[in-house]
């Protein structure tokens, strides 16, 4: 047998050898990745690689053949940003999008397809963030600190981000940076088929040439030299005979490689175009964090406690408000108590405010952010004063209404509370002053026989803002929430 003949016959044998082994081994998992937009849970299909990953999957599975995938796992994410109820609605959504998806082109695996949400993409993040060449190592490590610091709410990691990470000078300010540059592939669905162990009722494709190859590869007897009769045709000779059969080795082997490399190429694209296009590592599904809202807020009016008047001193108000945030709705309900009593007879300064009122509020944000952002608030309230300024005073009584609006914002348990109230206060009051003789007592304004006299016949109304606040909170207790429809 020819030189050229030994080699076919190594890389035939070769081929039948690693060329099924290499193929069983890639088509046993399969891993693509459908991505989304932005708040969305319908896939683009100009999104990132959507066109291709989709395509594959499908050519994966018709190749394969739907009786041999033993499953087919759908793992969602979603991106950090926003608020987590919200973000775990997506993850919900987005699974059972592309579950139809994949159960509306091949019905018969239905009972094969499950569903996981793995929450916001933190770990996915990370990986992202520590491959990214762009950000300078300063700010990598910093917000790999972040991502890895213990013993505090996503909301405040994301706060932390976005606020301690200086500007990089070479993207400039990070968060956005991130939102831009990694947050589109964090929002996504992670599809993994796997198949059966052994082939179904069919043997390999590309072991079928092989009893060819085994024949060509035979060792002959060597020809006896003779006389060569002309003309002799082509076929007749042995040289001309190994020349054809040598031909069709060829031919066999170009086949057979190119069989191999297709298959092999088939099953593997889905890999090749998640390496190029996202660049992102495989990550292991998370376990599904359960949302929790808090039941009860609890918070002082700043501004309340560190009242000053000038001329008059430090008077603070001290105050406590209490919000209850019920299970269902957008609607939460509490209570305010304003309690001075600062007196100083020695200066002629008085300044008792004993004030209690009830508000509800009603939280414009859709549900999934609810107990944050802007809302409306109504208010009634009761309340009892004593004032008194050098020789005059008033003391009485009143009860008033508001409405009002404002702004919470939100760092993990923490809040601060901005808002601002308008209505009408109502009072009857009587007004007195200091003798001003030995006994230092007060006396009521009043001109008149004293049997005569009747208290709070003095009446005032008040119209204009009724409440300022710059409230520090913090949130108590968790339950779980329900799932909104």
């Amino acid at each position: 047998m020819s030189y050229r003949g030994i080699i076919i016959a190594v890389l035939a044998a070769s081929i039948g050898l690693f060329a099924p082994q290499l193929k069983a081994e890639s088509a046993k998992e399969v891993r693509i990745s459908v991505y989304f937009r932005f708040d969305k849970y319908t896939h683009d299909a100009n999104n990132i690689t959507n066109v291709a990953s989709i395509d594959s999957l499908s050519r994966f599975i018709k190749k394969v053949g739907p009786e041999r995938i033993e499953q087919v796992d759908i793992t969602s994410h979603s991106s950090p940003d926003g608020v987590y109820e919200h973000n775990m609605k997506l993850c919900r959504q987005r699974a059972r999008y592309v579950a139809d998806l994949v159960l509306g082109r091949f019905p018969e695996l239905k009972g094969k397809v499950k569903t996981h949400y793995g929450g916001e993409a933190w770990a996915m993040l990370r990986d992202r963030v520590v491959a990214d060449k762009t950000l300078s190592q300063h700010s990598r490590e910093r917000i790999i600190h972040f991502l890895d610091q213990g013993g505090i709410s996503d909301d405040t990691r994301k706060w932390r981000i976005a606020n301690w990470v200086k500007d990089d000078p070479r993207v400039g300010p990070v968060w956005p940076y991130l939102m831009r540059r990694h947050f589109p592939y964090l929002r996504n669905c992670v599809v993994i088929t796997l198949t059966a162990e052994e082939p179904v009722a069919q043997p390999e494709p590309v072991a079928q040439p092989e009893p060819q190859l085994e024949q060509v590869a035979q060792p002959e007897p060597e020809p006896q030299p003779q006389p060569v009769p002309e003309p002799v045709a082509p076929a007749d000779t042995v040289a001309a005979k190994s020349l054809i059969i040598s031909e069709k080795a060829d031919s066999i082997l170009a086949k057979t490689v190119g069989d191999t490399i297709k298959e092999v190429a088939d099953s593997q694209r889905v890999e090749r175009h998640e390496l190029e296009a996202a660049t992102e590592p495989a990550t292991e599904p998370v376990a599904l964090r359960q949302p929790r809202e808090p039941i009860l807020g609890i918070s002082t009016n700043l501004l309340y406690d560190a009242t000053y008047i000038p001329g008059y001193g430090f008077t603070s108000i001290p105050s406590l408000s209490v919000e209850y945030y019920p299970a269902k709705g957008k609607y939460t309900f509490g209570g305010d108590v304003d309690w001075s009593n600062w007196r100083h007879p020695e200066d002629h300064r008085y300044m008792q405010i004993h004030n209690v009122s009830l508000h509800a509020r009603y939280y414009l944000k859709p549900k999934q952010n609810c107990f944050k952002g802007l809302y409306l608030q109504g208010s009634a309230n009761v309340a009892e004063f004593g004032v008194g300024w050098n020789e005059k005073g008033w003391e009485g009584e009143g009860v008033g209404i508001s409405l009002g609006g404002g702004h919470k914002w939100s760092f993990g348990c923490i809040y601060i509370d901005a808002g601002i109230a308008f209505g009408g206060f109502y009072s009857r009051f009587d007004s007195y002053t200091w003798g001003n003789d030995a006994t230092g007592w007060y006396y009521y304004d009043y001109v008149g026989d004293p049997d005569d006299f009747e208290p709070r016949l003095k009446r005032w109304l008040w119209i204009g803002p009724t409440r300022l606040q710059v409230s520090l909170g913090v949130d108590l207790f968790n339950r779980n929430c329900r799932k909104k429809k």
